[in-house]
């Protein structure tokens, strides 16, 4: 039973390792320089953050990453942070409760009416409606 305490405590590490970054990794050149599951998180973070300015350059760093769960983070964080009135990006996620989730964020525009008042999506964005979440 305190293995399993252990287990989870790791679990929580993994995730948030997922959601933040060094400040350093500001650019591709910052991400040749490491290797492995860091090297991953640095071409999605990095990929979404040119995503906001330059969508198609975005992509292909977050093509680059090679484990398929922290590309499929890229994916539904480049839905969530720049494109959330297209269900493109959720297309491509493996996993199918990160897609899930993905596609709900799609489907609700008031999960991203943030993005529509800072400027960054055009205010017919606001009230889109997404494809409703797949069915098995």
């Amino acid at each position: 039973m305190q293995s399993g305490v252990i287990v989870h405590g790791m679990n929580l590490l993994v995730i948030l390792a997922c959601q933040t970054g060094p400040e350093s990794w500001n650019t591709l050149a910052d991400c040749e320089a490491l290797s492995g599951a860091n090297q991953d998180e640095c071409f999605r973070q990095v990929g979404v953050e040119t995503a906001k300015t330059d969508k198609d350059a975005g992509v292909a760093i977050i093509e680059r990453i090679s484990d398929p769960l922290i590309k499929d983070y890229g994916w539904h964080s480049l839905t969530r942070d720049v494109d959330p009135t297209s269900h493109k990006w959720c297309e491509r996620i493996q996993n199918e409760k990160l897609a899930d989730r993905c596609r709900v964020i799609v489907s609700r525009p008031h999960m991203h009416e943030h993005l529509v008042e800072d400027g960054r999506m055009p205010p017919q964005a606001k009230g889109h409606k997404g494809p409703p979440p797949k069915t098995p």
